[in-house]
């Protein structure tokens, strides 16, 4: 079965396309040279999860080498597809990630961290394995492309206290890993169990990875976060009830904004929660572009609220992506008033004159059939309107570090957004 063949029944159910692949298989063609052509080929519409089921039925654990080896060419417009496929790779047994800890895109390395930690934490590993998969984890804290060191600071926390001897043993090595085995330290077992020094050096490289961090881009946001014209982000904390801020990199901040939205709370104190009756955590970006986006509330705010952080600021805006459900929102306060709200999922909760950002987009178009705006695009709102955080770069004027930061609730209740 050749390539154009096998794409055209793409679109089909995956045990469509497995039962043709299979068809091919038996008449003594083998479909996965062709699965994989497909994959790599940027003019096609290819769902990667049906590509990764079908080579993984024909392959089983030597599927998963041979994604391994086509990401590690793959051209970089593609290499999201090849980065999905590994992900939703099934049966793989979990020494194979060990491998894939040191390929040479460091997305996949990341991903295969991702992954074994919810082999560990789930149990899927053979307690003998742990003696392999926990020392390549641990390794890589060393790794010097911050998405892959961060997604290793984080898997080692889910981990929690059964990963110690490897972090203590990054420790005492004293090497490039240091600081960020501490972070894992500091985060399992509390900032108070680790000595003053330690504190101290812990808090001087949070500070300088802030400092020194590169914008974007990342993946657009999937959750509700918030624009404040400001550039004062002592007076934002203030105005979200928070306090004890911790120097963030934009990566390490959106990871605790998505932990928390999952609500994954761990029993253990935590770098940036070691207060049991804070309500949250929330992360606060360097000033972009004369603007300051808050990821994360403690609750979500009325539009109330809005109208009085924007009283405070001047201007605040809401936004929203869900991407289970496919929609956006966005809400826009200025000078104690909001003036616009839009809601694709709900036509009662959209309220006056479309916002200049709004101009030319199709999220305007007579709804779909069933009855709601059929399409968003919060994030180009976002770009239009103030900052899309999904689109940072070097075109981007940054100035200060991001943080993360407890939010507390005063008497039981949470604090009033834009009070002072």
């Amino acid at each position: 079965m050749n390539v154009e063949q096998l794409a055209d029944h793409l679109g089909s159910s995956p045990y469509e396309v497995m039962e043709r692949a299979g068809a091919a298989a038996d008449s003594g063609h083998d479909p996965v040279p062709a699965l994989l052509a497909i994959l790599a080929d940027a003019s096609t519409e290819v769902d990667p999860a049906t590509i990764s089921m079908v080579i993984g039925s024909f392959c089983g654990d030597g599927g998963f080498e041979l994604l391994l080896e086509a990401a590690r060419t793959a051209p970089q417009p593609v290499m999201p597809r090849h980065r999905n496929a590994l992900r939703w790779y099934r049966g793989a047994d979990s020494r194979l990630y060990v491998g894939a800890l040191n390929h040479p895109v460091p997305g996949v390395r990341a991903d295969a961290a991702r992954r074994l930690a919810f082999s560990i934490e789930h149990a899927r590993g053979a307690d003998d394995d742990l003696d392999v998969l926990l020392p390549a984890l641990g390794a890589l804290l060393e790794d010097l492309e911050p998405e892959v060191l961060w997604t290793a600071v984080d898997a080692l926390v889910r981990i929690g206290r059964t990963a110690d001897h490897v972090v203590d043993d990054v420790v005492l090595r004293g090497q490039q890993g240091r600081a960020a085995a501490l972070a894992v330290r500091a985060e399992v077992h509390g900032p108070d169990a680790m000595p003053l020094s330690e504190r101290r050096e812990l808090q001087a490289w949070l500070t300088e990875q802030a400092r020194d961090d590169e914008l974007g881009p990342y993946e657009e946001p999937d959750g509700i976060w918030y624009a404040l014209r400001t550039e004062d982000q002592a007076a934002v904390l203030g105005a979200f009830g928070a306090s004890v801020p911790v120097p963030a990199t934009m990566l390490r901040g959106l990871d605790v904004w998505y932990a928390e939205q999952r609500q994954v709370r761990d029993t253990d104190a935590r770098l940036t929660l070691p207060d049991p009756a804070a309500a949250g955590r929330v992360f606060l970006t360097p000033v972009l572009d004369g603007w300051i986006l808050v990821f994360g509330a403690g609750r979500e705010f009325t539009t109330a609220d809005l109208a009085g952080l924007s009283a405070r600021f001047g201007e605040a805006h809401r936004y929203g992506f869900d991407s289970y459900h496919g929609n956006g929102s966005w809400e826009f306060a200025l000078d104690g008033r909001v003036v616009r709200s839009y809601d694709s999922y709900s036509e009662v909760r959209q309220h006056g004159q479309p916002h200049p950002a709004e101009d030319g987009m199709p999220h305007l178009d007579p709804p779909d059939e069933y009855g709601a705006p059929g399409f968003t695009e919060t994030t180009r709102i976002a770009g239009r309107a103030s900052v899309d955080p999904s689109s940072l770069g070097p075109h981007n004027r940054k100035e200060g570090i991001g943080v993360v930061a407890q939010v507390f609730h005063s008497g039981g209740r949470p604090r009033r957004p834009g009070g002072r």
